[in-house]
């Protein structure tokens, strides 16, 4: 009888053993080290927006450390570095905006995934760019990977920049637009100011989608959208299907 229990438990140890781990998400982010970094020690969830700056949180850089992020959105006021030091660090949302760099403030991404768990739309946006965006690595995904934009709910600004020195965006399928570029508009005197929205290309960088997806994009709309130059000093930009085009 003894026998026969001491086997039962040894069965149910290594059951307990073999099991895997499962671990709740946190509901906030850990307080930022005496180098003003954020480590993520956990998978964390936060139903609000989240913003970096003065004021709010201040931290210099988040480390996903291997793990996943998921906020309502993240804000970017001050100068931001997002990286990842372990593997598959994510940050995402559940709504059709997850980054928003705003006038003024500076996304530098070293690595991570940046994604959202929204359905296919040509609302979703995974960063908003009105600020400064600097990629040296890490994945962007969606159904629109960074849109830079110089207008927002009637403000108009002249200083956004994308520089795109590493990583790469990779569009869900279907896809809409890998990199946007939306200047302010033209002048009353018919001209524009084509520094408004500048987005640089690397080597290293890569803009990958399919079927009707667009690399580059951006609008005429009779000058609405007038304002921005694209220039590509390496990379590669690949769309598949048959309405896929580099560039629109």
């Amino acid at each position: 009888m003894k026998r026969k229990l001491l086997s039962v438990l040894l069965a149910a140890s290594m059951v307990l053993t073999m099991a895997p781990a499962v671990y709740a998400a946190g509901d906030s982010l850990p307080a930022a080290d005496e180098n003003g970094v954020i480590t993520l020690t956990e998978n964390v969830e936060i139903s609000d927006i989240i913003t970096f700056g003065e004021g709010k949180i201040e931290a210099d850089t988040l480390d996903l450390n291997g793990f996943t992020l998921t906020v309502e959105r993240l804000d970017v006021e001050d100068v931001l570095t997002i990286k990842d030091s372990g593997e598959n660090g994510t940050v995402t949302s559940h709504e059709n905006t997850t980054v928003v760099v705003w006038n003024g403030g500076e996304l530098n991404i070293d690595g991570g995934i940046f994604d959202t768990e929204t359905s296919y739309s040509n609302k979703q946006r995974t960063i908003l760019n009105m600020g400064t965006v600097n990629m040296n690595g890490g994945t962007v995904m969606g159904y629109t990977g960074i849109r830079n934009t110089a207008y927002n709910n009637g403000e108009t600004f002249d200083d956004v920049e994308c520089n795109l020195y590493g990583g790469s965006v990779e569009l869900k399928d279907p896809g809409y637009w890998g990199v946007v570029l939306l200047g302010p508009g033209m002048d009353a005197d018919g001209t524009a100011d084509n520094d408004a929205v500048v987005v640089n290309m690397y080597d290293g960088f890569s803009i990958i989608g399919d079927n009707g997806s667009q690399g580059i994009a951006t609008n005429a709309s009779s000058g609405a959208y007038a304002g921005y130059t694209f220039n590509m000093y390496g990379g590669t930009i690949e769309m598949d299907g048959t309405d896929g085009c580099g560039m629109y």
